[in-house]
């Protein structure tokens, strides 16, 4: 409908015949102390935009922010000097330091802990939209493909050995016992210590047989609630 002009620092603007408008995109304050030095437009409709303090924000075609690639997301350095979409739709990034090439079409993201918060993940489970991940440290959840940190689920401090999802209950076994997880809050349901493995009784929808440090425990749903 016009052109689209991107400048060094202060954005998007649309010049449609001789209307000149802001076009405000999720990123225009770090653009802004960033320096834009290269941009491609994407073969999805995507905005590829190189950076030369911060690295690599990619936006959708409506402003919203897709990704942001820094040196501790992967790159050589935060200096993108040039960008190229190959035929494969993989992007080639130019940097001050080397050469980087990002597979966007992958199934596959990466989250790096480089607090050491998080600790060592155990298991983790999709759960209602919610990714729990299971660690030595606790019990920690974010919203699924969302850009949000993990954050802590209170009383899960110590290690998760599992979790199980069975007739819509999320189940934690943990060093310290069972709990069920609603809405990012614990309940614990059976203090005896280690509860590492959950599994089905045939036809017996309201029983779960549970491995721990002890040998096997039962969990029986009662009134709707369950408990050893």
């Amino acid at each position: 409908e016009g052109l689209l002009i991107q400048t060094q620092q202060n954005g998007f603007y649309k010049l449609i015949g001789t209307s000149l408008t802001k076009f405000s995109t999720d990123v225009d304050s770090e653009l802004a102390a960033s320096s834009v030095y290269s941009s491609q437009l994407l073969s999805d409709g995507s905005f590829a935009l190189g950076t030369v303090s911060n690295g690599i924000f990619i936006l959708n075609n409506s402003g919203k922010i897709k990704y942001h690639i820094t040196q501790n997301k992967g790159l050589t350095n935060n200096t993108a000097l040039s960008l190229y979409e190959d035929a494969d739709k993989n992007l080639w990034v130019g940097l001050d330091n080397g050469i980087n090439c990002i597979n966007l079409q992958s199934p596959i993201q990466n989250f790096v802990d480089d607090t050491g918060i998080l600790g060592t993940v155990y298991t983790s489970k999709l759960y209602n939209g919610t990714l729990y991940v299971g660690t030595n440290q606790g019990l920690f959840y974010k919203s699924y493909q969302s850009k949000d940190d993990f954050k802590f689920v209170n009383g899960t401090k110590g290690q998760v050995w599992s979790l199980f999802e069975h007739d819509g209950t999320l189940f934690c076994g943990h060093d310290s016992g069972t709990f069920v997880i609603e809405n990012a809050f614990a309940k614990n349901i059976f203090l005896a210590s280690g509860k590492w493995k959950f599994e089905t009784v045939s036809n017996q929808k309201g029983l779960l047989l549970q491995g721990n440090y002890y040998g096997i425990s039962v969990l029986a749903k009662t009134n709707n609630q369950w408990g050893f």
